[in-house]
C-alpha cells in the first residue's frame, strides 16, 4: 500500500494581541486609503491579488475594518499640517467661510460658544428633572411629602359630575 502524502496546512504565527492582515489585504488597504488612486474597486482587488469574494468577506470582518480605520487615521494625521496651512492661506485671502471655520475650530466663535453654554444649561436642567422624576418614582428611596393634590381632586370630582353617582 502506498501512503498518500499529508497535505501541509500553513500555520499562522501568533503575533500577540495585535492582529495583522495578510500581505494582499495590507496592499488592498493601501489602495483603498490612497485618495490619488482613481482605479475602480475591481481593478484594485485584481492588483492586490485578491478575489472579490475574499475581499468582500474581509470587508465584513471587524478586525479588517478596524485596521482600515487605523490606517486612515495615520494618513489623515500626517496630512493635518497641510490642511491647516491651506485653511490659513484661504483665511489670508479673505475667504469668509474659511475664517468662520478657523474660528469654529479654535473655539473662538462667540455664537458657537453661546450655543454650547445653552446646551450645557439645558442638559443640567434635564438632569435635575430626571432626578426629580426618579425621586417621585421611588428611585431615590425617599418618601416625598404629600402635597394634597389627590385629596383636593377627590373633593372636586363630585361637584363637577353632579354628585357621587356614576353616569347612566
Amino acid at each position: 500500500m502506498e501512503k498518500k502524502p499529508k497535505k501541509r496546512t500553513a500555520k499562522r504565527k501568533k503575533t500577540g494581541s495585535v492582529w495583522v492582515p495578510r500581505p494582499e489585504l495590507v496592499k488592498m488597504a493601501q489602495f483603498l486609503i490612497n485618495p490619488d488612486d482613481r482605479r475602480s474597486k475591481a481593478e484594485k482587488i485584481k492588483a492586490a491579488g485578491l478575489s472579490e469574494t475574499i475581499f468582500y468577506r474581509w470587508m465584513k470582518d471587524a478586525r479588517y475594518i478596524q485596521y482600515l480605520n487605523d490606517q486612515i487615521d495615520k494618513y489623515t494625521d500626517s496630512e493635518l499640517s497641510e490642511v491647516w496651512k491651506a485653511l490659513l492661506r484661504q483665511c489670508k485671502l479673505g475667504n469668509i467661510a474659511a475664517i468662520k471655520l478657523f474660528f469654529d475650530m479654535k473655539r473662538m466663535n462667540p455664537e458657537l460658544n453661546d450655543k454650547r453654554e445653552l446646551e450645557r444649561a439645558r442638559l443640567e436642567i434635564e438632569r435635575q428633572k430626571l432626578a426629580i422624576l426618579e425621586a417621585k418614582a421611588g428611585g431615590a428611596g425617599e418618601e416625598l411629602p404629600d402635597d394634597g393634590f389627590l385629596e383636593a381632586l377627590g373633593a372636586k370630582v363630585p361637584d363637577i359630575w353632579g354628585g357621587e353617582e356614576p353616569c347612566p
